[in-house]
């Protein structure tokens, strides 16, 4: 038997796993939830499962091969998590899946569709909405996990930055966006110590309960912002490295060492 799933977005890759584990752990946890839900969703009319081994074989469609070949081939994970949640594969342990497991690369091409869609079918298709475009009400008590995005083949969004989340729908996947200004990019490459580089944005993630993407930015940037002008005014704290805790990671200079500091208003 021959089973085959096509997605119309790649799962994170190796880097962008590590930087949500870094992160956030909740935004690590919402991702893979996400994509064991699109595995889910793409078994349902599957009406058989494989008991033994099994032999893999990936066709991965990139926009750039600037990317290095293990990088991508990393995110084959949140795909075997999901078929072993959806009950296709006993287990993705090495006793069922056997060697070889094939990776391919293709470059992708743009897509002309929809003015705000990035496919031509309307199933399981993925539709780009602006948040000034649909009524957010801002008040959910839910926990939203957002991303940084580049969107390619999308002709009002090629190209661009943009904060977003997604919702699913029954027969598409909703991306609910706005676009990330330049004083937002400007603070959230120096949160996540990117070097002004912001190419190094894309695919970097938070979570909030605010369900309005400029509104929940707006949030992540104001909260580290006392922090950020902290250490932008004591040269001691002018370097500091993303893989030390999270909570900690705007504290500590050079030597990885916390420095304790208190601030009273006057």
């Amino acid at each position: 038997m021959i089973l085959e799933l096509r997605f119309n977005m790649l799962p994170p890759a190796l880097n962008e796993q590590i930087d949500l584990a870094c992160s956030d752990w909740r935004a690590s946890a919402a991702v893979k939830k996400l994509w064991t839900n699109k595995v889910a969703d793409l078994t349902q009319t599957v009406n058989f499962s494989f008991d033994d081994k099994v032999w893999l074989e990936y066709h991965w469609y990139l926009k750039t091969f600037a990317r290095d070949s293990d990088n991508v081939s990393a995110a084959s994970k949140y795909i075997l998590d999901g078929l072993v949640d959806a009950g296709i594969i006993r287990n993705d342990n090495l006793a069922v899946i056997q060697s070889p497991v094939s990776h391919y690369y293709y470059r992708a091409k743009a897509v002309d569709g929809e003015e705000e869609s990035v496919t031509s079918s309307q199933t399981n298709s993925l539709v780009f909405k602006s948040s000034e475009s649909i009524p957010i009400p801002d008040n959910s008590d839910s926990l939203y996990l957002y991303q940084i995005m580049r969107i390619e083949g999308c002709r009002h969004l090629d190209s661009k930055l943009i904060v977003a989340r997604i919702e699913d729908e029954s027969n598409r996947k909703v991306v609910i966006y706005d676009l990330l200004n330049s004083n937002y990019k400007d603070s959230l490459m120096e949160l996540f110590d990117l070097d002004y580089d912001e190419d190094k944005l894309v695919g970097k993630a938070f979570s909030s309960q605010k369900s309005n993407p400029r509104n929940a930015v707006c949030e992540f940037v104001d909260f580290y912002r006392p922090q950020l002008e902290f250490k932008s005014s004591h040269e001691e704290f002018s370097s500091f490295n993303l893989e030390t805790c999270a909570g900690c990671r705007n504290f500590h200079g050079a030597n990885k060492i916390v420095k304790q500091f208190v601030i009273r208003n006057s």
